[in-house]
């Protein structure tokens, strides 16, 4: 089973924010509702990465593909 673009699911605006960037790492708040292990999309890019820390709405994700399209507002 792949895993489906944003756009094709839901409104990006009912989904998580990118907090901080460091290297292929990425934490992300309002992700209340996600699971450890879980893949997600990271970013406009859409980046695939998985779950790896969860601590209340805030969500440590590893991104699998390359970060420097990421930034935070």
């Amino acid at each position: 089973m792949s895993l489906p673009k944003i756009k094709n699911v839901e409104k990006e605006s009912n989904l998580g924010y990118v907090y901080a960037v460091s290297g292929p790492v990425v934490t992300a708040e309002r992700m209340a509702g996600t699971a450890m292990y879980e893949l997600v999309r990271v970013g406009h890019e859409e980046l695939v990465g998985e779950i790896i820390k969860l601590e209340g709405d805030m969500a440590t994700i590893q991104v699998y593909e390359e970060t420097c399209v990421l930034f935070v507002l």
